[in-house]
């Protein structure tokens, strides 16, 4: 709503007296003064900002009164509960009923036009965390409902199913990754959504303005030119990172490679016109590209087999290339491909870090303490995939113990 999110906390005690007499306490340290209030048969401790309600064997605390009568009218049946939601309960259906934990999102509620209902075809998604003898897992899955989602949500949805193939463009010895599919499909249709809520103005003008400064500055036409570069597979690969920044690949498998040269060479030729400097190299036998945007900084590229590697270094683009040609990178390491198997299956969207060497890495740029570099030793990779299945995104990840 208007006024922010609103928070509910519950809890089971186990010890009801003891839960009395340390809730009290707790609550009398805030220096918040609470006003006694019976209601739906509960004594509530009531006050502008948090209230709460210490009942049989649970504790109800909310950011509002309003909130916590809503609660207190659900327990007494007075007002529909969570629990009576038939959305709720097929969602809880598809996850594993022995759980650590559980998560579930009416995503129809975050979305940009309430009436509406959903956000780019998704209502719901649940999610379950258990353990396994090879470290945590989190599945889930979040319904995709075609008729509701407009042209480009389809789109993306559909490019959702294949399998990432720019891993095979990253050097073996990154630290991150994260790949996507359709983010050109997925913006259209989040500004689509954004359009029917005049709440979302403020968000409507700062991307025009960002396209306006994008077409004056440096004369790149960001529809025209840049979007259509991420219709199709987008990769992000982390190589390290050191005071002068982050040392990576920005790579792109645009569905038309003759589209997406003839816009790398508008954008070259506009920024040359501003004064931008060019110059070329070879690498694995491929032409990179060097601009010197004045004022702005360094960027570099090559296309090559309709696969498109950006950096800020050409040393990083080189690294890309070299590491495709000779067959050194993630797809060939166990780091990545070990974790990808315990969460079948491994298609669509996805990340993956390997977290020792994350934090070694960033070790020159931020250094998170000894004590936190030892867990993260111990911990191993984080491998996530979201892929398009039988009319539902399907969500697994795992992260690995050593």
């Amino acid at each position: 709503s208007g006024s922010g999110p609103h928070l509910l906390v519950l809890a089971v005690v186990k010890d009801p007296p003891a839960a009395r007499a340390t809730v009290a306490r707790l609550m009398a340290r805030s220096g918040v003064s609470y006003a006694p209030l019976t209601y739906r048969g509960q004594q509530a401790m009531m006050s502008a900002g948090m209230s709460y309600a210490l009942l049989d064997t649970l504790l109800v605390v909310a950011d509002t009164p309003d909130r916590l009568r809503a609660a207190l009218d659900a327990n007494a049946g007075v007002s529909p509960s969570l629990a009576g939601s038939a959305a709720y309960a097929a969602a809880m259906r598809t996850i594993p009923m022995d759980h650590l934990a559980s998560i579930y999102v009416d995503l129809g509620r975050l979305a940009p036009s309430s009436a509406r209902g959903h956000l780019g075809g998704y209502a719901t998604a649940a999610l379950a965390l258990t353990a396994g003898p090879n470290g945590l897992h989190l599945d889930g899955s979040a319904p995709f409902a075609a008729d509701i989602a407009g042209p480009a949500g389809r789109a993306a949805f559909a490019l959702g199913s294949q399998a990432a193939s720019l891993t095979a463009w990253m050097p073996r010895t990154v630290a991150a990754e994260a790949v996507a599919f359709g983010l050109q499909q997925s913006l259209r249709e989040l500004e689509a959504e954004m359009a029917a809520d005049p709440s979302f103005a403020p968000a409507r003008d700062a991307l025009n303005q960002m396209r306006a400064i994008a077409a004056i500055g440096l004369g790149v036409n960001v529809d025209r030119d840049l979007l259509p570069l991420f219709d199709g597979e987008a990769a992000f690969a982390l190589r390290g990172l050191d005071a002068a920044g982050p040392h990576g690949q920005l790579l792109l498998r645009p569905s038309d490679p003759l589209t997406a040269q003839a816009a790398l060479d508008r954008m070259r030729d506009a920024l040359v016109g501003r004064g931008s400097t060019v110059i070329t190299s070879r690498a694995a036998g491929v032409t990179v590209t060097r601009l010197t945007v004045p004022g702005v900084g360094h960027v570099a590229y090559a296309l090559v087999d309709r696969v498109v590697v950006l950096s800020l270094d050409p040393a990083d683009v080189a690294a890309a290339l070299e590491a495709h040609a000779a067959g050194e990178t993630p797809t060939t390491d166990r780091r990545y491909t070990a974790p990808f198997t315990l969460g079948r299956p491994h298609a669509g969207n996805e990340i993956w870090s390997d977290l020792p060497s994350l934090a070694d890495a960033a070790a020159s740029f931020f250094d998170p303490g000894t004590e936190v570099r030892d867990i993260l030793h111990q911990i191993g990779e984080l491998a996530m995939s979201a892929s398009a299945h039988a009319g539902q995104l399907e969500i697994h990840a795992v992260l690995t113990l050593r």
